[in-house]
């Protein structure tokens, strides 16, 4: 077992949630944190802890990232998940400022506390919205991102990405990341506001979308491989990145 501990932020939600069972399935400890962000009921996030939530190598601390480094838990873990995030290219068109508190001051904040100790391995949850628009498919992750990118909730994963690049500079290349494009991630307590949705809806009315899914348990699955999902070929301290999903399908 490459580490013991593990803090998972954003571990009421969807993907959160499937990591922290599979983890403490897996004999680690396990530290969640969640704010309840209110971009959907509460009560379904409870639930989503629920089947974990009394396991005796299980944590769980309400906090909000925003809140600056002090927010955190004073602990030591071995290596940090980062999950946690404001979601939905839509709704982030509609308001961009809580975007940006989220997901580039929150994990400017996560990144700091990392520095000063917390931990030197990284697990960043990006996104495939940070393509775009970008004409060539499948998607390469060497594209010029900046000039796909197109919505804010895209344009602050990205951000999140260069954060995690520069803190491992900052960090004299002794912080370890990967950042991790996921496509759309379907399967048990997934978002009611996910596509996912409404593709089932125009199945039912006879149309066949094309599109990348990526399923809950797999999207957990890279950051809970016994060796550190770093490339062979990198140097320690590595900082790469990849985008976690099978080849585009039709359903």
């Amino acid at each position: 077992m490459p580490f013991s501990t593990v803090l998972v932020t954003g571990c009421a939600g969807f993907i959160g949630s499937h990591l922290c069972e599979r983890l403490l399935r897996d004999g680690y400890r396990v530290v969640g944190l969640d704010n309840f962000d209110p971009f959907y009921p509460r009560a379904i996030k409870e639930a989503n802890l629920a089947a974990f939530a009394r396991h005796p190598h299980f944590t769980f601390h309400e906090a909000d990232l925003r809140h600056g480094p002090a927010a955190l838990p004073a602990i030591a873990v071995d290596v940090v998940v980062h999950l946690a995030a404001k979601a939905g290219v839509g709704p982030s068109v509609k308001d961009p400022a809580s975007y940006l508190e989220n997901n580039v001051l929150g994990t400017g904040h996560l990144l700091e506390w990392m520095r000063q100790g917390g931990s030197s391995k990284l697990f960043f949850a990006s996104s495939s919205s940070v393509y775009g628009n970008a004409p060539e498919q499948p998607f390469r992750e060497d594209v010029n991102t900046l000039a796909t990118c197109i919505s804010p909730c895209a344009a602050t994963k990205l951000a999140g990405e260069q954060l995690v690049h520069t803190y491992h500079h900052l960090h004299l290349h002794k912080l370890d990341a990967l950042n991790a494009r996921f496509f759309t991630v379907y399967g048990p307590r997934q978002r009611p506001d996910l596509a996912i949705h409404k593709f089932a809806r125009r199945l039912r009315a006879g149309c066949a979308p094309a599109r990348s899914f990526l399923y809950s348990a797999t999207a957990a699955r890279p950051a809970t491989t016994p060796t550190w999902p770093i490339p062979s070929t990198a140097s320690p301290g590595a900082c790469a990145t990849c985008s976690t999903t099978p080849a585009c399908s039709k359903p």
